[in-house]
Formats: structure tokens, C-alpha cells, sequence
């Protein structure tokens, strides 16, 4: 009687769940895309296509910082699903301590990149008055990317338990702020500046939030993962990268095509 309660509950939760991303999804559509046609006229007219393209350029770094996350998400959402019989919590933790390591030791090796990358534009041939926020859109975008992948890393509690429309939300309104941040310092006239910036406050932000929700909704998980947290070790990660890399194989082609794209048609960057 139990397990039909369980099952009848599932199939509940997964009907909330369709009906709710269908709708969420939509507004993660229109919501992103209403604001990014608003700015880039704005950016256009007041800061030039030169600005656009460099923007496009530093894009890029977004796409291939996200693969720190070497399949991760997909593994620990897997491990923690509802229809799953049993949940290994001790490994469920490791596994959860081994992904954000991996991103914070590679975000700081980016981050150092970043900055020793920003101090030699000029042999790239990025003009001069660009310099500046070039750097800083870099090293922005390196840091926002690592929060997002953090603030994903969270979100897997709610899309294990057939709550992805959190997902869509928070993701939407992560674009929505970023491009907001854009616009407003357009008027400013430091766009990549802002956008940069704005990207890293929103992800920072929205992390603070699905970290501290997701305890919340999800009290006794994470009181068993607290429980269960012992320090990590190199076997760890790799039984971690063994179980997500075939995730990742299948993502990897995604994930580089939009910033390969960005590489080839957004080369406008400025010369002296």
C-alpha cells in the first residue's frame, strides 16, 4: 500500500511538474528574448557594432567555462530522483563536495588565466580603449559562469524531484538581468562592463537564493548529506568524472558549437 501511495504521488508530481514547465518554459523563452532585443538596438546605436563584437567574442567564455561541469549535474539529479529505489547519501555527498571543488579550483585557474590573459591584449591587437573591459569581461564572466555552475548544482535537488520549472525559472531570470545590467550601462557607456557584471551579480544572486530554497523545501536531505560529508579524496572525483563523462560526451557538441559559432562570426574586434 505504501509504494502505491509513492507511485501515486510520483505520477502527481510529475503532471505538476509538465504542466508548470510548459508554462515556465514559454516565459524562459519570451522573457530573455524581450530583453535582449531591447538592448542590442540601445548597444548599437549608442557604443557602435565594434562593441557587439567584442561582446560576442567574450561570450565565449561562458560556453567553455561551463565545461568545468563534466556531466555532474546530470549524474547527482540521476542519483537523487524520486523513482530511484535507494539513494546512497555518503556517496550522494562525496559526489556533491568532488563537483564544487572541481569548480572552484577551476574557476580559480581560469580566473588567474583571465587576468594574465587581460595583462597581454595588446599582442591579440585589441585596441587600446578596449583593453580595459575586456579584462574585465573576462574575468566577470569566468566568475558569474562558476556561479552558475553552483547555482545548477543546487537546482539538480528540485529537478530530481520533478520541480525543473525552478530551473527555467531562475535561469531566465539570470539572462534577463544580466541584459538589464547591459542596457543600463549603455546609457553609461561602459557596456561590456556592465554586462560582465550584471552576469556575475545575477548568477551570485540567484545562487544565494537556490541555495538557501533549496534547504529549505528539502530539510532532511540535507541534513543526511551534512551527516554523511567526510573529507574528499582524488578517488572520489574520479568515480564522479567515470559516472558523468558519458553524460558529457553527449553534451560536449552542444556546448562548444554556440561559442565556435560566436568565434567565427563575431570577429569584429577593433585594431589600432
Amino acid at each position: 500500500m505504501t509504494e502505491r501511495y509513492h507511485v501515486k504521488d510520483r505520477h502527481a508530481d510529475i503532471h505538476r511538474d509538465l504542466k508548470l514547465s510548459h508554462l515556465v518554459g514559454t516565459l524562459r523563452i519570451l522573457l530573455p528574448s524581450i530583453v535582449v532585443f531591447a538592448t542590442y538596438p540601445v548597444l548599437l546605436r549608442r557604443a557602435g557594432l565594434e562593441v557587439l563584437g567584442v561582446w560576442s567574442l567574450l561570450s565565449t567564455v561562458v560556453g567553455y567555462t561551463g565545461l568545468l561541469d563534466i556531466g555532474f549535474t546530470s549524474v547527482l539529479t540521476k542519483a537523487m530522483a524520486t523513482g530511484s529505489r535507494e539513494m546512497d547519501v555518503a556517496r550522494l555527498a562525496t559526489w556533491r563536495r568532488s563537483a564544487v571543488t572541481s569548480y572552484l579550483v577551476g574557476g580559480v585557474g581560469l580566473t588567474i588565466g583571465g587576468f594574465l590573459l587581460g595583462s597581454h591584449l595588446a599582442a591579440f591587437g585589441v585596441a587600446e580603449r578596449f583593453r580595459q573591459a575586456v579584462m574585465i569581461g573576462l574575468v566577470g564572466l569566468i566568475l558569474a559562469t562558476v556561479c552558475q555552475l553552483m547555482m545548477k548544482l543546487e537546482l539538480t535537488v528540485f529537478k530530481a524531484h520533478h520541480r525543473t520549472y525552478v530551473e527555467q525559472w531562475v535561469l531566465s531570470f539570470a539572462t534577463t538581468l544580466t541584459y538589464l545590467a547591459g542596457l543600463i550601462g549603455a546609457y553609461l557607456d561602459h557596456p561590456i562592463e556592465a554586462l560582465a557584471l550584471g552576469a556575475l551579480v545575477s548568477n551570485g544572486l540567484l545562487y544565494g537564493w537556490v541555495w538557501v530554497a533549496a534547504r529549505k523545501t528539502f530539510p532532511d536531505l540535507f541534513r543526511g548529506l551534512a551527516s554523511a560529508a567526510r573529507p574528499i579524496r582524488m578517488a572520489d572525483f574520479r568515480d564522479l568524472v567515470r559516472h558523468g563523462k558519458h553524460f558529457f560526451s553527449l553534451s560536449l557538441v552542444f556546448v562548444v558549437r554556440e561559442p565556435v559559432f560566436r568565434l567565427r562570426s563575431g570577429r569584429v574586434l577593433p585594431r589600432d
